[in-house]
């Protein structure tokens, strides 16, 4: 994962120490500090594989082959038939985007909508 992919607000794999210890943690300023300030690098984190259990925690639904939302004319598809199971694709028409990580359909949602990707309580 680059630094340059992360935005305030995507969902990482923290380090592990003291103060994370392997938490899943909303990128913020804070770690943005830590950072530059040297105490962490970016390398440290680690992206979150996407799962069904990430989509449902974003509000996507199930429906027909498709995870969707109701806010978008377009869905998910998990398209690892003979894998783990964690390889997804966004689907535009027939076009096919592939995402791995969470904080990608994060950044992807956003470009779309202009909204963040919320979890649902």
């Amino acid at each position: 994962m680059k630094a340059s992919e992360l935005r305030i607000g995507n969902w990482v794999t923290a380090p592990k120490g003291a103060l994370y210890n392997g938490y899943d943690i909303q990128w913020s300023e804070n770690e943005f500090v830590r950072c530059v300030d040297g105490t962490i690098s970016y390398n440290q984190f680690k992206p979150i594989p996407l799962t069904e259990e990430w989509l449902e925690k974003f509000g996507f639904k199930y429906i027909e082959g498709l995870w969707v939302k109701k806010d978008l004319s377009m869905g998910l598809k998990n398209t690892d038939y003979d894998g783990d199971g964690n390889k997804w694709h966004f689907v535009i028409g027939y076009m096919l985007i592939e995402i791995k990580h969470v904080h990608q359909l994060q950044n992807l949602y956003f470009a779309l909508t202009g909204e963040e990707l919320e979890i649902k309580e």
